[in-house]
């Protein structure tokens, strides 16, 4: 059964969340989780993508009073620019609580490519991810043929955490 494909998540996804900003100066979100508190964790075991002209993209936003253990990826979770704006992969923002982030699989690519903005895969507002693994791939790009100029391209972004975190690559 489900149950036991999937273990006890309070929130998973298993098939492909896709948003698309087709106009340019349109904000894409493929995933918002919002004032969730989850004693499970969340799961991705599909396919996130979000894209955007103009605007930031951003994968799996995690926001508001987000309280969660575990955010494990298994599955490809990508942001795109074209153009100016900022993507990021996966955002949490300063009042979330998410002490682990595991990237998780060989076959899991969490991405984020720009087109004059910053690029970034994993962003940590909070400060509060204080173990992240991963044994996938992470890739931040920038795209500057068209003469944009290059915003910043970072694989993860830990920079407000005071408490430490360790971080650990692995190859499966």
């Amino acid at each position: 059964g489900l149950a036991a494909d999937f273990g006890s998540w309070s929130i998973i996804n298993r098939g492909t969340l896709t948003a698309s900003g087709v106009y340019d100066g349109i904000a894409t979100e493929a995933v918002r989780i919002q004032n969730v508190t989850s004693t499970a964790g969340i799961r991705n075991s599909g396919t996130i993508i979000a894209s955007s002209f103009e605007a930031d993209s951003v994968g799996v936003r995690l926001t508001g009073d987000t309280n969660a253990p575990e955010l494990r990826a298994e599955q490809d979770i990508s942001a795109t620019v074209t153009g100016d704006g900022d993507a990021t992969a996966l955002l949490i923002d300063s009042t979330v609580t998410l002490p682990v982030v595991i990237n998780d699989s060989t076959q899991s690519t969490l991405s984020a490519r720009a087109d004059g903005g910053d690029a970034v895969v994993v962003r940590d507002l909070s400060g509060t991810v204080t173990s992240f693994t991963n044994s996938g791939v992470l890739q931040a790009s920038q795209n500057t043929d068209d003469g944009d100029d290059a915003g910043a391209t970072i694989a993860r972004d830990f920079s407000v955490n005071t408490s430490g975190s360790s971080i650990l690559n692995t190859v499966p």
